[in-house]
């Protein structure tokens, strides 16, 4: 997949998403969304989890800290995030849908205990 942020104005982020490239400012995304909702909510980042089914979900994997959950549904770029991620950083799952939902809360739940 090229990369889309090779020649974009640097006050814009991109990534893909359902096979279309997405362009927002650099200060929003998801990474961004989750940062905002940490804040708001005094959640640390190393706490807060993240379902990742796509590229546009990426920049969380790095601000999160807690269950970093991959879908059945995920695409080519996240499957070789897992890949090249160091051991227990992403959580896998064939489920998708309500049934990785209920996954993610488990692995939230389970994170707390």
């Amino acid at each position: 997949m090229a990369d889309v942020n090779a020649a974009r104005p640097q006050a814009l982020k991109a990534s893909f998403n359902l096979g279309h490239a997405d362009f927002y400012p650099a200060c929003s995304g998801k990474e961004g969304a989750a940062a905002r909702l940490c804040e708001r909510f005094g959640v640390p980042s190393a706490d807060a989890g993240a379902i990742f089914d796509d590229d546009n979900d990426l920049a969380m994997a790095s601000f999160v800290g807690g269950p970093r959950l991959v879908v059945g549904c995920a695409c080519e770029s996240v499957r070789n995030a897992i890949a090249n991620a160091p051991a227990g950083h992403f959580i896998t799952t064939d489920d998708v849908l309500f049934a990785a939902t209920e996954r993610m809360l488990e692995a939230a739940l389970a994170a707390r205990a």
